[in-house]
């Protein structure tokens, strides 16, 4: 009897130890897969985005069917300053049943900046990746995407902000884009002239890219490297300033209109 109880400390003091010894390998399990799992999640989102841009995409061609191919204008006349393209038109496209259809009774275009684009909440328009990074933002239209205001207008046009665009004047639809990510801006528009609100799109990510969505539906990551130089090419003008073929003709630049080119690089393609 004695000696069982000699051991029964001994005993409990190792069940002690392998509890312990346990509890680390826990610990180092969780420290080594919490990364990977955290970056999974991520990637998932990323994803995620990319099929919303293009759901947005199909939807400015559902537009154009019904509108002898015209995509519609950046903007709207609605108040002061302009309605946004999301409210009054893409809206309805994606989202046929919800009856929200951007116009009032008189069918006029509404202001809907006052509204802090809380209609958008929990939409394809919304971007998780933008809420989780700026959880105080409380203006949904922030967290959505941009249209490329400086895609090519009727020449006709007075004002090229409210005029529609049409996407067969450009020949490779591979190549312009028509939507992007960042602070809303001209009412969730973005130009050539304007890059810096793509800053805040690239926040999104850790700084690390944004995204582009082209006419054809396809999406890429257009890393840091390559906004940096489009925003210093913007400013600088000719020379080695001058904006390469593949950024010109990313935001719709035909021939005509092409500054001239110094390089062609390129990001990858999903």
């Amino acid at each position: 009897m004695k000696r069982i109880a000699l051991l029964g400390p001994r005993n409990a003091a190792f069940n002690l130890l392998e509890i312990m010894i346990v509890v680390v390998i826990i610990a180092l399990l969780i420290s080594i897969g919490l990364p990977a799992y955290t970056a999974i999640v991520k990637r998932a989102e990323w994803s995620k985005v990319q099929s919303q841009m293009k759901s947005i995409v199909t939807s400015f061609h559902s537009y154009g069917a019904e509108h002898d191919g015209y995509f519609p204008p950046a903007w709207f006349p609605a108040g002061k300053p302009a309605g946004s393209w999301l409210d009054t038109t893409i809206f309805p496209y994606v989202y046929p049943e919800s009856g929200y259809t951007g116009k009032d009774t008189d069918g006029n275009s509404i202001h809907y900046d006052a509204e802090k684009g809380t209609h958008l909440k929990d939409t394809v328009f919304v971007v998780k990746p933008s809420v989780l990074a700026f959880p105080k933002e409380e203006d949904f239209y922030n967290h959505s995407f941009l249209l490329n205001r400086s895609l090519v207008a009727e020449a006709t046009a007075t004002n090229p902000d409210f005029a529609p665009r049409k996407p067969t004047m450009y020949e490779d639809w591979t190549s312009v884009m028509l939507l992007t990510e960042g602070s809303k801006g001209d009412h969730n528009s973005v130009s050539v002239s304007d890059l810096s609100q793509l800053d805040q799109g690239m926040k999104r990510y850790q700084g690390l890219f944004v995204h582009f969505a082209f006419l054809d539906g396809h999406v890429e990551q257009v890393k840091a490297a390559d906004v940096k130089l489009m925003k210093k090419i913007t400013k600088g003008g000719g020379g080695d300033m001058a904006m390469d073929g593949w950024h010109a003709a990313w935001f719709g630049f035909t021939p005509e209109r092409m500054p001239s080119a110094t390089n062609r690089s390129r990001p990858v393609n999903y």
